[in-house]
């Protein structure tokens, strides 16, 4: 199947499709009534996604009202756990074609947009190789369990220093599965 949209890559997110991920909440009541404490990123799940995005937020209600002024919709926010993004080790987007891996990726510390400005690009043996030295096994295994499943979409992960996230002895969040 392809991943031909936001809402869809979003759908299969939330539903655990993709495999690891922080604690999210797919509308803002359903986080208020979570209690959690901390800070969170706030997402859009409509065609200008990247337009409303806010990382560390820790007044969500202050940000949502700010991008509802500016035109969103208030039901399709989503939001999760903020990432230590200190402890990154290496994050990108990986695809699979005729030369095999293409990895484009950053490893500075910081949100993904900010870092993959200056990202680099490797294929093949090279790709896998240093995917290999910054994932845990089990990580490693779901990534390419992914790229089978998930043929010439682009895979846009975050690894760490240490396991996190809702799947036992993972070091690697995965954020989206696209081919749009």
């Amino acid at each position: 199947m392809d991943i031909s949209s936001k809402v869809i890559s979003f759908d299969f997110y939330f539903k655990g499709l993709f495999g690891n991920k922080l604690r999210t909440w797919p509308t803002l009541e359903d986080f208020k009534k979570s209690g959690y404490v901390g800070s969170v990123t706030i997402r859009y799940r409509g065609d200008k996604g990247g337009m409303y995005c806010a990382y560390n937020v820790t007044n969500p209600l202050e940000v949502i009202s700010k991008f509802v002024g500016e035109g969103a919709n208030i039901d399709l926010f989503i939001f999760n756990e903020s990432a230590p993004d200190e402890k990154l080790t290496i994050q990108g987007e990986l695809t699979y074609d005729y030369r095999g891996y293409n990895l484009f990726y950053s490893t500075e510390k910081g949100k993904m947009r900010d870092c993959l400005k200056n990202g680099k690009t490797i294929t093949g043996l090279a790709a896998k190789l240093l995917l290999q030295s910054h994932l845990f096994p089990s990580s490693l295994e779901d990534l390419m369990e992914l790229m089978e499943l998930y043929p010439e979409h682009v895979i846009e992960f975050s690894t760490y220093e240490m396991a996190l996230g809702d799947c036992s002895n993972r070091n690697t969040l995965i954020w989206e599965v696209r081919k749009y």
